[in-house]
Order: structure tokens, then sequence, then C-alpha cells
């Protein structure tokens, strides 16, 4: 397993998963990921490699999209937002915590592979998800949508 990116997209799985949700425009499969990272307390990597994808599309369904979301999934976003309520946020929220843990496959690799930079990116992830204010402290972010 190799990190070649600093970002959610990258590795192998993450932009395979991508390709797939921008191929179906599923919400369900966005919400199955989230899920089963969620209640993983030691994901391995490609749970954890499609959990940081959907949220990402959660976080972009939010408005707060990363510089690197794969053109297909830009194009479902653009075409056809999806809508997540507040216990999805949350759930994207459990599962990028359960991803940045270190009983996570994909996290060690991240940081042997890419270093801070990972870890920094997965933190921003959380705070596009609204899970850090700006300070850096846990917030609770609900959601009618």
């Amino acid at each position: 397993m190799i990190v070649t990116a600093s970002h959610s997209f990258g590795t192998a799985e993450a932009s395979a998963f991508a390709d797939q949700l921008g191929a179906s425009r599923a919400t369900a499969a966005v919400v199955t990921a989230l899920e089963r990272c969620a209640e993983d307390p030691q994901p391995n990597v490609a749970v954890g490699a499609e959990a940081l994808v959907a949220a990402e599309v959660v976080a972009a369904s939010l408005g707060q999209p990363s510089a690197w979301l794969p053109a297909p999934v830009v194009e479902w976003l653009s075409d056809d937002p999806p809508l997540f309520d507040g216990s999805t946020i949350n759930l994207a929220l459990r599962a990028v915590g359960s991803v940045f843990s270190d009983d996570s496959e994909l996290c060690g690799f991240g940081y042997r592979d890419v270093g801070a930079a990972w870890g920094e990116s997965v933190t921003d992830l959380r705070r596009r998800l609204g899970g850090l204010t700006d300070q850096g402290r846990s917030a609770t972010r609900t959601s009618s949508r």
C-alpha cells in the first residue's frame, strides 16, 4: 500500500471508489461507506479510503468541496447535488475520526508515505464537515438538509 498524495483521493482504493460514486451517483453508497468505517475501531485501508471519499462528498454537499475532487464526483455534485441530513454529517465525522486514529491502517500509511501533510488534510476535512472550529475545538454541526 502506498499513499501517493496528501488529500483524500491519494490511494488506488479512493480513486476507484470516487469513480464508482461519480458513475452511480448513489447517496446510499456514501452512507454505507461511512457506516462501515464509523463502526470499525481498526479500519483497513480500503474501508478508510472509501470513508474519506464519502466524507468528501458530504463536505462538498455542504458547500465545502476539496480542490482535489475527481471530475466524475464534481459532475455528480454539479448535475444533481445530494442532500445529507445532520445524522449523515455526524456519521461522516465519526468515520473520519476512525480513519484518523492510531489503530487505522490508512493513517499509518498516510503518515509513512506522505508525512504530516496527510494528517493536515484529514484535519481540514474534519473542519469542512463542521467538526472543528477555527480554534480547533470540537463542534457539533446540525443541518436540516
